[in-house]
């Protein structure tokens, strides 16, 4: 494996492990002040159980298209998260599997 592809594992990694603490959400995806109030709605899901179910709860009122595109776009973002920290391990392995069949470690 070559310098650049160390370097770029590396970085997968990292992303990976940013993206798994609760925080990420906020510190990345906020571009509004109302996302706040969304992602904190968003965080009081804790699996994957009924994920989209509780997800059109939050959103049964909303009619906005503007505000729509938002809460999809966070909820999936935060479904990506949870399945992340849910299957973090097997991740790990997938990356370790990809990298030896291209002749990597």
């Amino acid at each position: 494996m070559t310098h650049t592809d160390d370097f770029i594992l590396e970085h997968k990694l990292k992303y990976v492990k940013s993206f798994l603490s609760d925080n990420a959400l906020y510190d990345n995806c906020v571009f509004e002040s109302r996302d706040i109030a969304k992602i904190d709605k968003l965080m009081t899901i804790k699996t994957l159980d009924g994920f989209w179910d509780r997800v059109r709860g939050f959103t049964k009122n909303v009619y906005s298209d503007h505000s729509i595109r938002r809460w999809q776009g966070l909820a999936e973002l935060r479904e990506i998260q949870l399945d992340l920290q849910q299957n973090y391990a097997d991740y790990l392995n997938q990356l370790w599997v990809q990298e030896l069949a291209n002749g990597g470690l």
